[in-house]
């Protein structure tokens, strides 16, 4: 029975990788691509963060999640990030746009947002770049999240309910 479960799962995630909105990946492709236009000759980044990756581990499809990320200016220059950008459309950071005065930090917030693409299943590693006016990469990151189906979520209900009825206390009258 599990392997029926595994192909209707790997069935479902083939049909549903190009349907994320925005992802722009179609079967066959990877889901690790960096998003489009940003510098990769940019080695060293203006902006340091409290964190490279993030990991949003395993989330129910259709739903929403946040994370916050910290950036600081570590350049001894004002920064302004003019725009981000993601490797799919289900990623959006907020506030759009910063400016960081030098050594000055910022709390971002990033949101993964599956409401869009309800039917998607599978792994997304996807990329998202701070872009200065310029269109020079101030940051990047790594996004990782395993979107699973509902159906996953309530096995797991099942298996905590109990097995047994506890009987009641009995009632002790002074």
């Amino acid at each position: 029975m599990r392997s029926g479960h595994t192909r209707v799962t790997v069935a479902l995630f083939g049909l549903c990788i190009g349907c994320v909105a925005g992802c722009g990946v179609s079967s066959g492709e990877s889901l690790a691509a960096p998003p489009a236009g940003t510098n990769e000759e940019s080695s060293a980044h203006a902006i340091l963060l409290s964190s490279q990756t993030i990991d949003f581990g395993i989330v129910p499809q259709g739903q929403e999640r946040r994370h916050y990320v910290e950036l600081k200016n570590t350049a001894g220059q004002p920064i302004e990030i003019e725009r981000f950008e993601t490797g799919c459309d289900c990623l959006r950071m907020s506030p759009a746009a910063s400016h960081l005065d030098s050594g000055e930090t910022a709390m971002m917030c990033l949101r993964l947002d599956l409401t869009a693409a309800r039917e998607f299943v599978g792994t997304l590693m996807t990329q998202v770049a701070g872009m200065d006016r310029e269109g020079k990469t101030v940051f990047s990151l790594s996004v990782h999240v395993d979107v699973r189906p509902v159906s996953y979520f309530r096995a797991f209900e099942e298996l905590e309910e109990p097995t047994t009825a506890v009987p009641p206390l009995p009632v002790v009258m002074p």
